[in-house]
Order: structure tokens, then C-alpha cells, then sequence
């Protein structure tokens, strides 16, 4: 006997179930490539605000010890006259600066000797070490900070801006007239 479906009958035909069930497959493939494409996206950004954040901290640090540099004579046992505690390289720079607790804590408040400099395999480091007034800049004393390990080079430019002489007033006043 055959039986055969009337109006009065509800649900859906196989076609109709493996339609919808496409349709659902298919979004939700979208759903998650989109899911996928957003955590990507979050990550990258995570990885790039933690690099611009290393990089800001490192200039920060930079433009604190450079601006607190101070202009100091010092004359070492061996040489004659005195000269500007004052070193610079191409590829390094090595001045006398303040002491600042929170950026060197492990040395007093007073003046400090300190380098910036590349250090192959190590990166961009900073060099401290308590002023002396006979060894400026040894190596063998200090502490080593090491600021952004992923810095393979530094380069200086260095800027010389000789002062005006005094002038005598007669020529000034030649100049006015």
C-alpha cells in the first residue's frame, strides 16, 4: 500500500533538511574564519603595541640621561690640562649625568658616569657607574642595564656650535649706525 501525504501533514523533505543544513554549515564556517581573522588581528596588534611601548620606554630613558648631562672638567693623573668629561662615538656616547633613583637604583643620588652603546649579541645597553675623578669611563666598574635587547645598532651625530665672542662696543656701534 502506498501512502501518500496530505495538506493536513507537516515537516520538511530530505531536500529541504540537507538544503538548511548547508546554509547553516556555510555560515558558520564564515562566522569563524571571521573569529579567526579578528584573534589574528588582536594578536598582531597586542605584539605591536608591546614593541612600540618597549621602543617609547628606551627613548624616554635616553632623552632623561642625555638631558640631564652635565659639563664637567676633569683631568686625568697622566694628562696636563684639564678637559670636558665628554666622549663621543660614532657608534657610542659616553657623558657625566645626574643620578635619579627610580632610573638607577642601585646607585646613590650624586653624579654618574654613563655610557650608551650597542652591545653585540646583548643589544642597546647603558653603563653606570659612580663618578670618579680619576678613571673616566672604565669598564670594569659599574652596572650594565640592558634597555631593548632586539637594538643591533646606534648611530650619533654630533652637532659643534662654537659661542659668539664678545664684540667691542665701538664695533657694535659702527653696526647700528
Amino acid at each position: 500500500m502506498i501512502k501518500r501525504f496530505t495538506s493536513s501533514q507537516h515537516g520538511f523533505t530530505l531536500m529541504e533538511l540537507m538544503v538548511a543544513t548547508a546554509v547553516v554549515t556555510l555560515v558558520a564556517m564564515g562566522v569563524a574564519a571571521g573569529l579567526s581573522a579578528a584573534l589574528r588581528a588582536w594578536e598582531s596588534g597586542e605584539r605591536n603595541l608591546e614593541t612600540f611601548q618597549t621602543k617609547r620606554i628606551v627613548c624616554d630613558r635616553l632623552i632623561a640621561e642625555i638631558g640631564n648631562a652635565v659639563n664637567i672638567r676633569g683631568q686625568k693623573e697622566d694628562q696636563e690640562k684639564a678637559e670636558m668629561i665628554f666622549n663621543g662615538e660614532p657608534d657610542s656616547l659616553s657623558f657625566i649625568t645626574t643620578s635619579h633613583a627610580l632610573m638607577s637604583p642601585s646607585l646613590p643620588m650624586a653624579l654618574k658616569e654613563t655610557k650608551i652603546r650597542v652591545d653585540p649579541g646583548v643589544g642597546l645597553v647603558i653603563d653606570e657607574s659612580m663618578f670618579s675623578s680619576t678613571e673616566f669611563f672604565s669598564s670594569d666598574r659599574g652596572v650594565r642595564y640592558v634597555l631593548d635587547p632586539t637594538i643591533t645598532d646606534i648611530k650619533f651625530a654630533y652637532y659643534y656650535v662654537p659661542r659668539p665672542t664678545s664684540r667691542s662696543s665701538e664695533d657694535a656701534e659702527s653696526e647700528i649706525t
